[in-house]
């Protein structure tokens, strides 16, 4: 849409008098100082944490008219269109980070109620209050005693009520992500305390689950190049013995040199995918996260056909697939036969993977079994 509309009006010569935004963003707007660049939550912290607040020098414009044209506008009829927008400030402290993951540890290992572990952490926490400003303000506001409360029951609710909570929040390196109100998972949707709480119970479940078996036997193509730190980590799982077996194939055929197939480009849109969609190949295209590959798709999306997260038709003669590199691991893409005889699935890395695994991975997104394949890495100058 954006794309449609800045095409349509370059003509009229007006498009830098055009934004396009969200309703939530202009919500964001609304409360912040276009002068100071000062927004209302970054205040509201200031105030909490006692930092030095300026007068904001308001400059009275004259106003001008504006109009505001909606797509989809149906949206006045939707059930979140009557809510209120509730900003949210997220204080960030290591104290209270600290209690959090007691409560937490406190919960699991010990069967108190809410009203000892109320008076229990009531005490921990009062006892900080002469050695943290922060902590001192919202005691002396009234407010420390009703969020620990908040912080018991909410940790609680989770514990007793695992399962109501598990398709709301996933952790992905290591940042727990939220469904928003259009079921998207987003690290800046905040349910209260439940995103700490969720994130300290998946972490220490993933973490403990294989001491619960009496053995762990596991599969991978990428064993060989472990870290030291990984290393140290089967150790702790006391995985002693590994066994490397050939490939049941033949050798791979995977097409890739090393000093043809690694580009840095200026612009993403140097990517050379109209010849291969004209080979009726199949392109899958990685990307660091979601940020970047969005920004692709709304540039060049329109030109090439390009599907997001469509993983049926990934594998499809003419098409192009984008992806976030969590789909380089563990996700088979069956490739149609038409595409196996023009020389098969084409895989293009937009990234450096930090890990050498993470890029053997996306590479055996192709040319698996007995079957052709390509991988080129391609770099974006801004991006290095």
């Amino acid at each position: 849409m954006k794309i449609i509309l800045k095409k349509n009006l370059e003509p009229f010569n007006f498009t830098n008098y055009v934004k396009y935004r969200t309703f939530e963003t202009m919500c964001d707007e609304k409360l912040s100082n276009q002068n100071s660049n000062k927004t209302l939550r970054n205040i509201i912290s200031d105030i909490i944490s006692e930092e030095k607040l300026y007068p904001i020098n308001i400059k009275e414009n004259e106003e001008e008219k504006s109009i505001l044209l909606i797509d989809e506008v149906d949206v006045f009829f939707s059930h979140q269109f009557d809510k209120m927008y509730n900003a949210v400030v997220t204080i960030k402290n290591k104290h209270i980070t600290q209690i959090q993951k007691d409560i937490w540890k406190h919960i699991v290992t010990n069967k108190s109620d809410e009203g000892q572990l109320k008076t229990f952490f009531e005490l921990k926490l009062f006892s900080l209050i002469d050695k943290d400003k922060l902590l001192s303000n919202l005691a002396h506001s009234n407010i420390l005693k009703n969020h620990l409360k908040e912080m018991i029951n909410t940790a609680l609710n989770i514990h007793n009520n695992i399962n109501t909570f598990k398709d709301k929040f996933k952790i992905t390196d290591n940042v727990i992500y939220a469904k928003d109100s259009d079921g998207k998972y987003s690290s800046s949707t905040i349910y209260n305390y439940e995103n700490s709480f969720y994130y300290l119970k998946l972490i220490i479940s993933y973490s403990e689950l294989p001491h619960s078996f009496n053995g762990i036997f596991g599969v991978s193509e990428s064993l060989k190049d472990l870290s030291n730190a990984e290393e140290s980590l089967l150790k702790h799982y006391n995985i002693t013995k590994r066994s490397y077996y050939p490939s049941f194939f033949d050798k791979s055929k995977l097409k890739f040199n090393k000093n043809h197939d690694f580009i840095i480009i200026k612009i993403s849109s140097k990517i050379g995918l109209i010849p291969l969609i004209a080979e009726d190949r199949s392109v899958l295209i990685f990307f660091e996260n979601e940020k970047i590959l969005d920004e692709f798709y709304n540039s060049y999306s329109g030109d090439l056909g390009v599907i997001p997260f469509f993983i049926i038709h990934a594998g499809h003669h003419g098409k192009v697939t984008l992806l976030t590199k969590e789909f380089g691991r563990g996700v088979d893409f069956q490739s149609e036969t038409k595409v196996d005889e023009k020389g098969g699935i084409h895989v293009i890395q937009t990234f450096f993977s930090v890990n050498i695994k993470e890029e053997i991975q996306i590479k055996g997104r192709t040319a698996r079994k007995d079957e052709l394949g390509s991988y080129e890495l391609i770099l974006c100058l801004e991006h290095l």
